[in-house]
């Protein structure tokens, strides 16, 4: 499950939800890459979630992160909190093993098209989409192969890492339906 707890407390922060009642994960599928998992706590969130399948550190003869490839993550998050809003997605995020640079741009190129994701806060792990731009990234993501994201790291270095999207748009299907 790694950082999904992580995920669904980031969201729920930036976003200005309270968790409520603490919730139980389980995965429910795999579709090629990419893992769901659903939690049925005050509000239903579903995750879609991906490993990165190489990293490119941007500066010769460093590589600051000790951490393996598992603990960066791209992920979609849905969440059920009201009929009219059921199903919706909630973000797009990437988390890193590796605090980002503060005012750091963390940009996603999947299909030919470039996304910026925001910070939570300084020297946070963890970056979100803005609506609608999360909309579009998700559109993006159905329809390509390859996703690669981009940050700078708090250490002064800049790590590019790839995610095949190979199963996204199965996953995120399964993923909405269990948010419905």
């Amino acid at each position: 499950m790694k950082n999904i707890w992580l995920r669904g407390l980031l969201a729920a922060l930036v976003l200005g939800w309270a968790m409520g009642a603490a919730a139980e994960e389980k995965r429910v599928g795999v579709e090629g890459r990419w893992e769901i998992y659903v939690s049925d706590g005050a509000y239903k969130l579903c995750t879609v979630v991906a490993w990165p399948v190489s990293r490119r550190v941007i500066v010769q003869g460093m590589d600051p992160l000790a951490g393996k490839l598992e603990d960066v993550e791209l992920y979609v998050t849905y969440r059920r909190i009201a009929p009219h809003l059921r199903g919706d997605i909630e973000s797009v995020g990437f988390f890193a093993n590796a605090s980002l640079a503060p005012r750091a741009e963390v940009e996603v190129e999947v299909g030919g098209g470039k996304f910026s994701l925001f910070l939570a806060e300084p020297y946070a792990k963890a970056a979100f989409s803005r609506f609608p731009d999360a909309q579009r990234l998700v559109d993006a993501l159905r329809t390509g192969s390859r996703a690669v994201v981009t940050s700078r790291l708090f250490v002064g270095l800049v790590a590019s890492y790839t995610f095949e999207l190979d199963g996204f748009a199965a996953a995120e299907k399964v993923a909405r339906s269990h948010c419905r």
